[in-house]
């Protein structure tokens, strides 16, 4: 017992309150009474059996010391553990004072004792120091749909011989030992187990035919905590089974007939469990249950030990053999308990339908002796209706004109023929189709009452050839052509006219007509005559009588007509040359128009001419016979002839060729002057002359360039052109331009020509951009430069010897870029390579030379000091090394070395001598005749 601290016992309770007399706390811990002062346990108390404060008592051995305030202990196995039993009212017991508040008659977890009491006087508490194990309870269920939930519907087990046992199985090893603590559920499904041990799974014994649904088989199962714990429900589904027949659909109705229909054995049955749930059965995702089942005894199947789900149950069919019923697989769902029956399959004993496809010759609708088969043709089962398969079944004819269409399962079917073209059936008459409804096991062949023959007539065709029968005598010669365009008729009611419903044909280009999908009859085969024609094939009466049989393809009914010829055409004023008869163009009349028999271009005695109206400019030629024509005009002075003449124009009989036009016009010029304009303000001057070999062109295309086909002439010496024979029209007309030339003069508008006109004054101004090479002018004879007088050094007393050159080290630059590859300027001195730097042109005019070095014409080295100094290297190949200084320094003539070093210095290059210091500077000149390496010090 832990005691909180004190409180006042008449309104919330306290720790152990004694009023006015003695309590006897037997076996029990009492801890957390560790105040001199009884401010937590109050009144008169006895501990012979007790743990009050910190002296333990001798059942009660260590177990663990927490290193704090609290001890954990163990029983001994003396310990008189709940001898005393429960609270002994004692005297004075007052419930209508109950204390409000936390109760002081309970144990660690909550759990109160037999009787709780506000106030004892003179009573004992056998509290003990044993904890009592939680009490769990819980519901069983028949699961009946098996979803793991008690649903409203889900009834308790309520039959005690199905024994179900609940335990606590504090071993974990998933049966009820003895120790543990274990039930029998009662009827009305309800458990109660006492006093567990703590922490421990709570589970049920399996019983057989039963599957637990909740705890979910694989799920974490209960456990008994440390507290009480109610609604610990497990469900259970009682295994099931599924059972079914196999028949014989012997009608194949898909429908069970009984007595009719009988049981089949032999047959396999699958069960699948419907992952989905959809009804559809899905191999790759729906599972096999158990093992196939084949029907025995009486057809029968059977499979046991179904659990909770749905399932899919699948005949397959021997061979040669269809599920008649159902269509698709069967789809259950298993409840608890409740065995699912017939199921049961029809199986149909698949048949074939046979007969025979065969070539009506007489179209009568009947198989005639000698009437062949017709091989190659399919003939088709179309399922409607009740079906077991969706697509039709086929077969074709074999060379016999037989078929046997095999495996046909059941149903009713619609038996056809693929028709080909250019036939007609016959038989069974359309719209007539035979209806199939077939049997189990009875194969089906030709009948009168059940037909499976089909009788096919082959259109016939009627065809000819129209032509013009050039000599008229009724016979069809290789050189005669056809005649397009006239209709050729069947003659129905034979009065030699054709009248509307009747079926016709025109011909085609090559006098083809043809009359196809002919049924059988005699037929008369006629053509309308056209005006001008005559018929000479065929004789009178000049029709064809055909008879059509099946198969039948009558040819060569030819028609033959003859009619003369003729060729005609306009004479036309081309007013814009281009070739065609346009709205305005007036006719040209008495011109004459020939036949040029011989081809020369020419009007010979005897060919055949004409002239051209007066007033249309028409002419024709008639009476033409056959044969091949080429129309020509005799040409007339000035004029121009601008449509081109025909070819051959291949003429037959009756053929009125027409639009055989001539053109023509009168030629006009356009001429102009090139010349040259040599003050260049596009205008021709006085005294500027004229350009000669200059091409001027018209420029048809637009383009600004000369092609070939492009009329041109070429300036005469005195710069004139003329494009001469120009036919009506607008024009552009250009130059080709010549090197060294530009024109001045802008390109001239579109020039517009009238027949016989003459267009001038279209000119051409060019300017020579050529400036000629002046004769050069002596340059004058520069003065001598004279000598700069150096100032003389003074001699010491005593000479001074001649210091060795000494290397001075490479100064830093400043500058990152890539040296300079040099040419060692003197013999005797090695140069380093030196980078270029930019150079700075305004540092001259702020240099004040306070020391000058000069160098004579041989080779020179010139060493500087700190001071500022001006370097001349003068010829030869010099070295010059300033100092500390601003110096400059100049190279002169020949190859020198310039190393400025420090200071902010100028270097000059180049090899002439110095006009002025502050203007060469200025003027940033570098310039050098031979190699020179150049570089400023920082």
């Amino acid at each position: 017992m832990s005691l909180p601290p004190l409180l006042n016992a008449t309104t919330n309770g306290g720790a152990i309150f004694n009023n006015a007399g003695t309590l006897t706390l037997n076996n029990t811990l009492v801890v957390n009474n560790t105040q001199t002062a009884a401010t937590q346990v109050a009144g008169i108390f006895t501990n012979n059996t007790s743990f009050i404060g910190t002296a333990p008592v001798t059942w009660l051995g260590p177990l663990q010391n927490n290193g704090g305030l609290i001890s954990t202990h163990a029983l001994l196995a003396t310990a008189p553990v709940g001898a005393a039993g429960v609270i002994n009212a004692g005297t004075n017991a007052n419930a209508l004072n109950a204390i409000t508040g936390a109760a002081l008659t309970t144990d660690q977890r909550g759990t109160q004792f037999g009787q709780p009491y506000a106030r004892t006087v003179n009573g004992t508490v056998d509290i003990g120091a044993y904890e009592y194990g939680p009490t769990i309870t819980g519901q069983k269920f028949n699961d009946s749909n098996g979803n793991g939930v008690k649903d409203g519907t889900d009834a308790t087990v309520t039959t005690p011989a199905q024994n179900f046992v609940i335990y606590s199985d504090d071993n974990n090893n998933n049966a009820p030992d003895a120790t543990e603590k274990q039930t029998t559920v009662a009827i009305g499904g309800t458990y109660t187990l006492a006093d567990t041990k703590t922490n421990s799974p709570i589970k049920e014994v399996a019983v057989t035919g039963w599957q637990q649904t909740l705890p979910a088989t694989g799920a974490t199962p209960y456990n008994t905590g440390v507290a009480d714990a109610a609604a610990r429900d497990f469900g259970n589904f009682q295994l099931t089974t599924i059972a079914g027949k196999t028949y014989t659909d012997l009608a194949g109705n898909g429908v069970l007939d009984l007595p009719t229909d009988t049981t089949l054995n032999g047959v396999t049955v699958n069960l699948y469990r419907d992952t989905n749930a959809d009804g559809i059965l899905q191999t790759a995702t729906d599972t096999v249950v158990g093992t196939a089942q084949t029907t025995a005894g009486a057809g029968d199947y059977l499979f046991s030990d179904i659990g909770p789900g749905s399932y899919l149950i699948e005949a397959v069919p021997p061979a040669g053999s269809s599920i008649s019923f159902p269509a698709i697989p069967i789809a259950v769902t298993a409840q608890s308990g409740t065995p699912i029956v017939d199921r049961n399959f029809g199986i149909f004993q698949n048949i074939t339908v046979s007969g025979q496809k065969f070539n009506d010759l007489n179209a009568n609708g009947i198989l005639d002796a000698g009437e062949p088969g017709l091989p190659g043709w399919q003939i088709s089962l179309e399922p409607t209706g009740f079906i077991t398969t969706a697509v039709p079944l086929t077969a074709t004819t074999d060379p016999s004109g037989n078929y046997t269409i095999a495996n046909v399962g059941p149903g009713t079917y619609r038996l056809r023929e693929t028709l080909q073209a250019g036939w007609q059936q016959t038989f069974p008459v359309p719209p007539a189709v035979t209806t199939i409804t077939p049997a189990s096991g009875t194969n089906i062949t030709n009948t009168a009452a059940l037909p499976t023959n089909f009788g096919n007539f082959q259109l016939g065709s009627i065809s000819g050839i129209k032509f013009n029968d050039i000599n008229s005598d009724g016979i069809r010669q290789p050189a005669e052509p056809p005649l397009g365009g006239w209709r050729i008729y069947l003659d129905a009611n034979t009065n030699g006219t054709f009248d509307a419903g009747e079926i016709n044909q025109v011909t085609d280009a090559t006098g083809l007509y043809e009359f196809v999908n002919l049924a059988g009859g005699t037929y008369t085969v006629r053509e309308e005559l056209q005006t001008g024609w005559t018929q000479t094939a065929p004789a009178a009466p000049g029709s064809y009588s055909v008879a059509i049989q099946s198969g039948t393809d009558s040819q060569n009914n030819n028609f033959g007509n003859f009619r003369a010829n003729s060729i005609s055409g306009i004479k036309f004023n081309d007013l814009n040359s281009n070739g065609i008869l346009e709205a305005g163009e007036p006719p040209l009349g008495n011109w004459q128009i020939y036949l040029d028999t011989n081809g020369n271009n020419v009007l010979d005695a005897g060919e055949t001419s004409t002239r051209t109206d007066a007033t249309t400019g028409q002419y024709t030629f008639t009476g033409l016979l056959a044969g091949s024509y080429r129309v020509r005009e005799v040409q007339q002075p000035t004029w121009t002839q601008s449509t081109t003449n025909s070819g051959a124009i291949n003429v037959t009989s009756g053929q009125d060729i027409t639009g055989v036009n001539f053109g023509n016009f009168q030629t006009a010029s356009i001429s102009g002057t090139k010349f040259n304009d040599r003050n260049s303000n596009g205008v021709r001057d006085d005294g500027e002359p004229g350009l000669s070999n200059w091409q001027i062109f018209l420029d048809l295309n637009g383009d600004n360039l000369f092609q070939p086909n492009e009329p041109d002439n070429i300036t005469d010496a005195s710069g004139n052109y003329t494009l001469a024979n120009i036919a009506p029209g607008t024009y552009k007309v250009r130059e080709v331009l010549q090197n060294g030339w530009r024109q001045t003069t802008p390109n001239p508008p579109d020039v517009v020509v009238a027949p016989t006109s003459a267009v001038t004054g279209i000119n051409f101004g060019n300017f020579n951009t050529q400036t000629p090479t002046p004769t050069p002018t002596p340059a004058p004879t520069p003065a001598p430069t004279p000598e700069p007088t150096p100032t003389p050094t003074p001699t010491p007393a005593t000479p001074t010897p001649t210091p060795a050159f000494t290397p001075v080290p490479e100064p830093d630059t400043g500058c990152d870029c890539q040296p300079l590859p040099l040419v060692p300027p003197v013999t005797f001195f090695q140069p380093q390579s030196r980078p270029i730097v930019n150079f700075d042109s305004n540092l001259a005019d702020f240099i004040n030379i306070q020391n000058s070095i000069l160098g004579t014409p041989s080779n020179d080295s010139l060493t500087g000091s700190d001071l500022n100094e001006l370097f001349v290297a003068f010829f030869g190949d010099d070295t010059a090394i300033g100092g500390g200084g601003a110096d400059i320094a100049f190279g002169d003539q020949d190859r020198d070395f310039i190393s400025a070093e420090k200071g902010d210095d100028i270097v000059y290059a180049g090899k002439e001598l110095m006009r002025s210091l502050a203007e060469t500077a200025r003027s940033n000149v570098w310039r050098s005749r031979f190699r020179h390496a150049v570089r400023r010090s920082r």
